[in-house]
């Protein structure tokens, strides 16, 4: 690069240059955030896909002992569901995925079912 030796000019390239960097930083910066929406956008539409599968838990298997429905710290809303895990000794693990409403009301309505006929059992064999 040839350098002018008139301080005019190398002022006015000095400019140019400071516009081109500040227009190539405000165009990075428009472009990450593009791609920072798309990505939730994405992330949204795949909750979505999830949310709507149907889901079947048997919780006599995994030793269910509660469901609940919390939002998670990314606002999105999610089921827990306690259990007691064999592998570990019986010790308390905690399973949470996405559902809808609908699948979680309807989970909630088949482990109620199911912890009454644990409490029945329970108290028929005791």
């Amino acid at each position: 690069m040839n350098l002018p030796k008139d301080r005019a000019k190398l002022h006015n390239m000095i400019a140019e240059l400071t516009r081109d960097k500040d227009e190539l930083e405000k165009r990075l910066r428009l472009k990450i955030e593009n791609l920072q929406n798309d990505l939730q956008l994405a992330r949204k539409e795949q909750l979505d896909k999830v949310a709507e599968c149907a889901f079947e838990i048997n919780f006599a298997a995994i030793k269910a002992f509660s469901i609940e429905r919390h939002v998670r710290n990314d606002g999105v809303e999610a089921t827990n569901i306690g259990y007691l895990n064999e592998n570990k000794g019986d010790r308390i693990g905690e399973w949470t995925f996405t559902c809808s409403r609908a699948t979680h009301d309807r989970l909630a309505r088949e482990f109620l079912k199911y912890k009454e006929e644990v409490e029945k059992f329970t108290w028929k064999h005791v």
